[in-house]
């Protein structure tokens, strides 16, 4: 059986020069494991503009250097030319890559006008009933899914996407009523889509997962497993002061839902400023080979996490408490611990902020939608009531988040979140951040802290008007992705 990948603009989006290893992974071994990649030309239209939207931005980083006094004009000038040239012969060099590993561009189905007018009157998924958003490309997207399916019927289809809000169950519903996990694969479509699967005969042979990572380590225990009995003998040879160590490094810095993390219903974005080390309770799956020499493997583990979190007020305050955190370890065929990355964090089961925030579901612009939100999400959603302080250098940035909010405030379509944007730039964003949690440093622009903070001080969390800043010019992918 062949095994049908199709991908969402978030996924494309996040790698636009598809340099990531689990892309190359994918792409490397599709023959081996019987894999076909499949974009939706709705996906790579729109990942041509989000990705042209980011390099334009970084383009008015640079142009805004003061650099001129230095004698640095000429490579200033030389840099923002370069990126003109990136930017707008982007989608001809991503057709022309995707045509060279392989990837198949399809266009939408023939769709009834009416039927997508039926859709969005009922808000039926992907549009939601508590939001004011054109789902109509996330449709379409939806129906190409549903037409690769029909079209290759003994075949099995995988959408990836990053957006289960609007693709996916609700949160803590990941595989069932209460069960499962976000990085699960596969988890269950939203129960609109699912009907859409059963009128259509697809259930059974479609299947959604929310990252091209977690779907290529699926593919790799499929094809190369490593049995549980080796894959325990394998773990037990770990140091596990070594292991315990490297959760802490890479726990560090991850952004929360404050939803999934069941944090004070006030919280309207997080991330974690620092984790215990845990010696005990890691669980192991999904173990695959990786030629001769080395293995991946799933983690689930149980911790004491500090997190800095900010509220609707903009008031920011740290909070510890145990969260459940997945992810990857490469371990050598010797035991040595090569690699561990720590993807997601969810409140213990048992958490008694669970079932505060489960009882805000289905309500409209409530907490429950909070998930992934930035601080400027925060700002833009009507909900929030900023009170700024009016004395001291904070009060001017006061002043200009005042008026943005109420300038979009009033305004309840999509546009709040581009005006936001227009008037609030990424240093202001941080530097409320800092004021509001006490934070006296901020995330460099490339991600990376200046420093790191100590246990329970806090993280200097970078929240953005829009996606991460990094580069993602295709030519410096490897080193930038």
């Amino acid at each position: 059986m062949v095994s049908i990948v199709v991908v969402d603009s978030n996924v494309l989006a996040a790698s636009p020069g598809l340099r990531r290893p689990e892309w190359l992974s994918l792409v490397e071994k599709k023959h081996d494991w019987s894999v076909r990649i499949v974009v939706p030309e709705v996906v790579l239209m729109e990942t041509v503009n989000v990705v042209r939207r980011l390099w334009a931005e970084e383009r008015d980083r640079v142009a805004s250097l003061k650099v001129r006094q230095f004698g640095l004009a000429e490579a200033q000038d030389s840099m923002l030319a370069s990126i003109d040239r990136h930017s707008e012969g982007y989608e001809q060099w991503l057709r022309g890559h995707l045509d060279q590993i392989g990837v198949f561009v399809v266009p939408p189905p023939q769709v009834d006008l009416m039927e997508l007018a039926r859709r969005s009157s009922a808000k039926l998924a992907p549009y939601r009933k508590d939001k004011d958003k054109d789902c109509l490309r996330d449709t379409l997207i939806w129906f190409t899914v549903m037409a690769v399916a029909h079209e290759n019927a003994d075949e099995e289809v995988w959408f990836v996407s990053d957006n289960h809000q609007d693709f996916g169950p609700v949160a803590g519903n990941w595989t069932g009523v209460k069960t499962g996990e976000r990085d699960d694969c596969p988890i269950l479509f939203h129960h609109d889509l699912m009907a859409d699967l059963d009128d259509g005969d697809l259930s059974g042979r479609v299947h959604y997962v929310v990252s091209v990572k977690r779907l290529e380590q699926h593919f790799a225990a499929r094809f190369a497993p490593i049995a549980d009995a080796d894959l325990a003998g394998l773990v037990d040879r770990i140091d596990v002061g070594m292991l315990a160590e490297r959760l802490v490094e890479a726990a560090w810095g991850l952004d929360l839902s404050p939803r999934q993390a069941a944090l004070p219903l006030q919280a309207v974005a997080a991330r974690i400023a620092d984790a215990r080390e845990q010696r005990e309770g890691w669980s192991f799956s999904e173990g695959a080979g990786r030629g001769e020499t080395r293995c991946t493997a799933r983690f689930v583990v149980d911790t004491e996490i500090d997190i800095a979190l900010v509220r609707e007020d903009l008031t920011g305050e740290t909070e510890t408490k145990q969260l459940r955190l997945f992810g990857d370890v490469t371990v050598s065929m010797d035991g040595e611990l090569q690699d561990l990355v720590v993807t997601s964090a969810e409140a213990l089961p048992d958490d008694p902020m669970r079932p505060r925030w489960d009882g805000l579901a289905g309500v409209a612009f409530t907490r429950q939608d909070r998930q992934g939100w930035t601080l400027a999400d925060a700002i833009a959603n009507r909900e929030l009531q900023y009170r700024p302080p009016v004395t001291g250098q904070f009060a001017r940035l006061s002043t200009q988040l005042t008026s943005t909010v109420a300038n979009v405030q009033a305004d309840t379509s999509a546009t709040f979140r581009a005006e936001l944007a227009a008037n609030v730039s990424e240093s202001t964003i941080n530097d409320v951040f800092a004021k509001a949690t006490g934070i006296d440093y901020l995330m460099g622009p490339s991600g990376s802290p200046a420093r790191r903070p100590q246990s329970g001080s806090g993280a200097g969390l970078r929240l953005l008007t829009g996606n991460d800043s990094r580069s993602h010019n295709p030519a410096n992918a490897e080193s930038e992705e």
